[in-house]
């Protein structure tokens, strides 16, 4: 005897999203936005034929349907389904717990101080679906970013040129070749509003040509602004020779006197690192620098980073108005490791002696600065070597010059 299974023909199926779903004006074969649930803040959308038919046959493949989703994962992920006869009677029910929203890798530093034009902004995100073209960062409010008149660092990002700046307001590239699965870096110049703004995130958009988000990072957070006037990083070396020491020099300037400041941190790109024996290979460049006192001043126990510590003889110790820089040996990575994509230093300037990095919190105010390459020498640097090479040239020349002297 065989068992004879009837099926309830299905008219009509209403899917039924989590919040922050939307569903797009052709989201399927057979798809049609529908009314919101309610007050749920559910979207919906409703299958069917427009002649009428049964969805049976449908069903028993799969059917795809387009939705945008949202910026995060909502508190409550799962769908739901109610299928309806043709009648419209409900028969049935089905629900799914859904699946949480991957945000693109992504961080946005800069240098959070009041009121700071021309400040440098680094971006780094990470792709897991190729062909992007489009870049969209939209800052938090009052913030103003600049790609026009040659404000955008390249850095990792693909094509021959610069890419093309859309707009400012929101900052919109467009590349002149697409972007892979993999991690891209770029650096551009804004401003800095005078206040925290309520909202204090940035949101990074990565689209096709025609549209199509292939990978977002939103509510990415950013640094709460200080009044640490300090402006102009810089960062100089000597050769970039793979495999070998370079001597750099790092730095920024203070506008105005400053207690808040307990600790300096520089980190280098990845593979970069220092082996310095002792602390004495620092070289303090302005002594009107508070650093602590004897051995206790510098932490070179990371080889991917220095700390550098001020006096704490007493509870507030101010940094008077000044350039500072500080000067030490790095070893250059080698070809095969150089770090191609993400090729950023960062100087933070703490407010705890227990900061590491320029993710932590008490990292106050962090100045991005675009790394070197293999065997760039910084301008700083070239005359020495140029004239040292131009005598190593000229004296055979000169030698040469005197025996045909002598001979005559």
């Amino acid at each position: 005897m065989v068992d004879v299974v009837e099926y309830e023909e299905v008219g009509t199926l209403l899917v039924i999203a989590p919040q922050g779903f939307t569903w797009v004006p052709n989201c399927g074969r057979i798809c049609t936005p529908s009314e919101p649930l309610g007050q749920t803040g559910r979207n919906t959308a409703l299958l069917r034929h427009e002649d009428g038919r049964s969805l049976n046959a449908v069903l028993m493949n799969r059917v795809e349907l387009i939705i945008i989703t949202p910026e995060a994962t909502p508190d409550d992920m799962y769908w739901f389904i109610e299928a309806k006869d043709k009648n419209d009677q409900t028969i049935g029910w089905g629900e799914n717990p859904g699946f949480e929203i991957q945000q693109m890798p992504a961080v946005v530093t800069f240098p959070s101080v009041a009121n700071l034009n021309m400040a440098p902004f680094a971006v780094v995100f990470s792709m897991s679906n190729p062909n992007g073209v489009m870049i969209r960062v939209e800052p938090p409010r009052l913030y103003r970013l600049q790609c026009s008149g040659g404000d955008v660092a390249q850095m990792s990002l693909p094509g021959d040129q610069a890419p093309t700046c859309i707009s400012n307001d929101p900052l919109v590239l467009r590349l002149n070749k697409t972007l892979q699965v993999g991690y891209y870096s770029f650096m551009v110049t804004g401003s800095v509003p005078e206040t925290t703004p309520l909202k204090n995130t940035f949101n990074i958009i990565v689209s096709s040509l025609d549209g199509q988000v292939l990978d977002s990072a939103y509510n990415l957070p950013a640094k709460e602004i200080r009044r640490i006037e300090a402006h102009s990083p810089t960062l100089s070396w000597t050769d970039s020779i793979p495999g070998t020491h370079t001597t750099v020099k790092v730095g920024f300037t203070l506008t105005s006197t400053t207690t808040a400041v307990k600790a300096i941190v520089f980190e280098f790109p990845e593979k970069f690192r220092q082996d310095l024996p002792s602390t004495n290979q620092i070289a303090n460049m302005n002594q009107n620098f508070p650093v602590a006192a004897a051995n206790e001043w510098a932490d070179i126990e990371d080889p991917t980073k220095i700390r550098l510590f001020l006096d704490d003889t007493e509870e507030d110790t101010p940094i008077p108005p000044g350039t500072y820089q500080w000067q030490f040996p790095v070893v250059v990575p080698k070809i095969e490791s150089f770090p191609e994509r993400v090729n950023i230093w960062h100087i933070s300037l703490c407010t705890s002696r227990l900061c590491t990095t320029y993710v932590d919190a008490t990292a106050a105010v962090v100045f991005p600065i675009p790394g070197f390459i293999i065997n760039q020498r910084h301008p700083d640097y070239m005359g020495a070597s140029d004239s040292f090479s131009a005598s190593i040239i000229l004296f055979p020349v000169f030698a040469l010059l005197v025996e045909l002297f002598d001979s005559s």
